[in-house]
């Protein structure tokens, strides 16, 4: 079943794991649209952070953030140090 979950959320690792961002992207993003889970907005903001789209990380995380507010602590450290290495890029 190509909708399957934990097929999904498996693949989506091993796509990271390869560093395979377009893949891995197109797959978290399936897992948003079917049900979305924090892991799949949190690997998706990363993936985002690792490509230097700043914009697209924070608008994930804004997202996330809506929709687990219990994480609030766990993105706000996302943020901070997002934050903290685009500033280390810029001065470099």
């Amino acid at each position: 079943n190509p909708d399957n979950l934990g097929v999904l959320n498996n693949l989506g690792g091993a796509y990271l794991g390869l560093k395979k961002n377009k893949e891995a992207i197109k797959v978290l993003e399936k897992i948003i649209g079917i049900k979305p889970t924090f892991v799949a907005y949190k690997n998706l903001s990363l993936i985002y952070i690792q490509e230097q789209s700043m914009d697209k990380s924070r608008k994930i995380l804004n997202d996330a953030f809506n929709l687990f507010p219990e994480q609030k602590q766990i993105i706000e450290e996302i943020l901070k140090h997002t934050n903290w290495f685009f500033r280390a890029l810029a001065r470099s």
